[in-house]
């Protein structure tokens, strides 16, 4: 996920200094991403940039997370 946002922004850092989008879509390895960055900040600034997925829900329930979080710290590592 960091990675991820550190493309957009990296995307619209090169983007303003003016290099043509084939060029930029070179440097950042990307492909259509320096056109959603440029919407994405035009609209909603540094937070446009940001990704909005959040995860998913977990499948376990709170009892079997914390079972399995003790049987983990009995674990010699």
């Amino acid at each position: 996920m960091v990675t991820r946002i550190l493309d957009f922004q990296s995307a619209y850092v090169v983007l303003k200094s003016c290099f043509p989008y084939p060029k930029i879509r070179k440097i950042l390895n990307v492909s259509s991403l320096i056109s959603q960055c440029k919407v994405r900040f035009a609209e909603h600034g540094i937070e446009g940039l940001k990704l909005g997925y959040k995860g998913s829900k977990g499948y376990l329930s709170p009892a079997e997370r914390e079972e399995i979080i003790q049987h983990l710290k009995t674990k010699d590592y």
